[in-house]
């Protein structure tokens, strides 16, 4: 079928596309707008369409061309079939539920996880994600919010219900006679558990006087501050060396038990990375102001071209470095032929092993070197996925729909995941969410193979290719390029919440509509800082190498 051409509706611009997809990215980033919300306001007059059944809600938008639906998904049974009849509605779910109770029909579903089957992985991350953003933004709110079994009539006859059923034995427990050493589900709560135990004191509410106590232990004066709970109130306190006064969390003061200001300026990471470094690397150079002067490099190893950055989470946070810092240094950095790795506070304590072994392959020691066509590849399950990325990848395991592995001699040695695209614009392709090798290993060609065989997965599912992120704190994207990846573009710099002694995921907090904050007064009521990162690559693998 052809189509004509699309015309810009932007008063002024004569551009013009066959191509919708090319129309939609033209409208995006020339003239910084939702394709969407501009063709409302353009080609429908600022009204959003309602679904033509009468229930008021907004239909989906099907693009350019097609425009918005009439109906929304199911709604059209309400207008054009015998299903708006309730007793239709009555004969037919009866009739279900009889062929299901004598065995003639069974749910495709039946004997499936999400673990082991991909379908159910896809529709359960899908469904979490949707409602989790729901939730979060206040579009959906649960109908028994505020409500109890005393004040609601609906509550209380389910709790009866419920009582019985359990009372009479028609139900029963699903934990019944097991435990935690029979059943794996249970060994995963009962380890749930106990971290909790471990962490309770975090949200345990302390008397004023313990609270007193705690901050004076660790040489500060407590000045004021509502106290609630140890990670999520910010209390005023002057340290007594320095008397600067300082906001922090009793969590935070614990913790780090040490004043921001007057602590020495090569911080303990610094000088143990330093030092770790120079067993590698002889002529190694700390605090160097001659590579990109006047800035200074905190660590710099000429012989390899290599820098490193120690980022402290107080001193690197929002309200000492600016949004573009630490990407101004990286770009620096490169232009005087060195490439720089920044290395947060958090991730050298909790995840040393993980930093030592990538700054070792910078450096060019690996203590095992294995060609990729030397491994069989194979799919991984969640459980091993897991574990691998926990232990492999500096940011740890995300969720994800598949992943694949390499195994040399039974031992898998590198392993990469897919999941569906976090953002919308990216919807016809795969991204990559996480490859990462055994810390200390070498595998030329791991990523190649891997995301070959990725590709060939996402041509399956009928989309364009995969694309992945490339965070420029740790690299320049030459290891995508070399399996055949393109740079598609560059995008600014993430960002995480920190309370100075550990960093937390932008998504961790949420806007608050209930008491009409935003999601950054949300952080900040919490003690929360932002604390930024640096540039994300877009990395694009596909067929005919187009993005």
């Amino acid at each position: 079928m052809a189509y004509s051409s699309l015309r810009c509706p932007i008063v002024g611009c004569e551009h013009e596309s066959r191509q919708e997809k090319r129309f939609l990215e033209h409208i995006a980033q020339s003239h910084g707008l939702d394709p969407e919300t501009c063709y409302i306001d353009h080609v429908l007059g600022g009204q959003h369409p309602a679904c033509a059944c009468g229930c008021g809600q907004k239909t989906p938008w099907a693009g350019w061309k097609r425009g918005h639906g009439k109906y929304l998904r199911g709604h059209n049974a309400r207008v054009y079939t015998a299903f708006s009849d309730p007793s239709v509605i009555k004969k037919c779910v009866d009739s279900r539920m009889e062929s299901y109770r004598e065995g003639r029909h069974s749910p495709w579903n039946a004997g499936l996880k999400s673990e082991s089957d991909e379908r159910l992985s896809r529709l359960h991350e899908k469904a979490s994600t949707t409602l989790k953003q729901r939730y979060a933004s206040g579009e959906l709110i649960s109908w028994q919010a505020g409500l109890t079994a005393e004040t609601d009539e609906r509550l209380r006859r389910m709790s009866e219900t419920k009582s019985a059923q359990y009372s009479s034995g028609e139900k029963r427990s699903w934990n019944e006679g097991l435990t935690k050493c029979v059943s794996p589900s249970l060994a995963r709560a009962a380890q749930k558990i106990s971290t909790a135990y471990e962490e309770r004191e975090a949200g345990k509410r302390l008397a004023p006087e313990e609270v007193q106590s705690r901050v004076s232990s660790a040489e500060f004066d407590l000045l004021d501050g509502d106290y609630r709970t140890r990670k999520g109130t910010c209390l005023r306190v002057r340290c007594r060396k320095c008397h600067s006064v300082q906001e922090r969390t009793l969590y935070s003061i614990e913790e780090t038990r040490k004043c921001f200001i007057c602590c020495p300026k090569e911080s303990s990471g610094h000088l143990e990375i330093l030092e770790f470094v120079r067993q590698l690397a002889p002529d190694v150079v700390s605090n160097s102001r001659d590579i990109i002067s006047p800035l200074e490099l905190d660590i710099a190893i000429p012989s390899v071209r290599l820098a490193i950055e120690y980022n402290g989470l107080y001193w690197h946070s929002e309200s000492h470095r600016g949004k573009s810092y630490h990407s101004d240094k990286t770009r620096a950095a490169a232009d005087a032929g060195y490439r720089l790795i920044h290395v947060f506070e958090d991730e050298w304590r909790d995840r040393r092993p993980i930093v030592e072994s990538m700054l070792q392959y910078r450096m060019r020691h690996v203590t095992s070197s294995v060609g990729a066509r030397e491994c069989e590849i194979a799919r991984v399950d969640h459980k091993q996925r897991k574990d691998f990325f926990d232990a492999c990848h500096i940011d740890g395991d995300v969720r994800s729909t598949s992943a694949w592995g390499l195994f040399h001699r039974g031992e898998l040695a590198a392993c990469l995941s897919i999941r569906r695209p976090v953002h919308r614009k990216w919807h016809d392709w795969v991204e990559v969410a996480r490859f990462a090798v055994l810390p200390s290993h070498s595998i030329p060609g791991a990523l190649s193979r891997l995301s070959s065989h990725a590709l060939s997965y996402a041509r399956a599912e009928k989309k364009v290719g995969l694309m992945s992120y490339v965070d420029t704190r740790y690299g320049d994207g030459a290891g995508y390029i070399s399996a055949g990846f393109k740079q598609y573009s560059r995008s600014g710099p993430t960002f995480w919440w920190t309370d100075f002694n550990t960093r937390f995921n932008r998504f961790a907090y949420r806007a608050d509509p209930a008491r009409g904050l935003t999601e950054e007064q949300v952080a900040r009521e919490s003690g929360m800082s932002k604390i930024w990162g640096c540039d994300q690559l877009i990395m694009t693998l596909a067929d005919d190498n187009a993005s």
